[in-house]
């Protein structure tokens, strides 16, 4: 029971998105499941000049975040707390209702 879904926000794009029963303050970009500090890589990985070759996409917009607004993405550990599955069924649920890449950036 050590898993989390977290979720990148764009600090650029305020307002309220809501996709059904999910509302944020800030367009959101990147969903994922970890544990531990897995969270937090993502970001840690751009400040150290990296590109994820697995989702590059990813990187580039993290970056542009950084580039254009001076300031890191909104990360919101969305529920804590879930065991491994729990946290994957989340994350496929949250994807599939909030859109993928080319839907909302994600």
């Amino acid at each position: 029971m050590n898993y989390y879904v977290y979720i990148y926000l764009d600090p650029r794009r305020p307002g309220r998105f809501e996709y059904d029963q999910y509302a944020f303050s800030h367009e959101p970009f990147y969903i994922g499941k970890g544990k531990n500090g897995q969270y937090i890589s993502h970001l840690n990985y751009v400040h150290n000049g990296n590109i994820d070759e697995h989702n590059p996409h990813k990187s580039y917009k993290i970056r542009n975040i950084i580039k254009e607004s001076n300031q890191d993405p909104i990360i919101l550990k969305f529920r804590e707390n879930l065991s491994e599955q729990e946290a994957f069924d989340l994350e496929i649920d949250l994807i599939k209702t909030i859109g993928r890449k080319g839907e909302m950036g994600l």
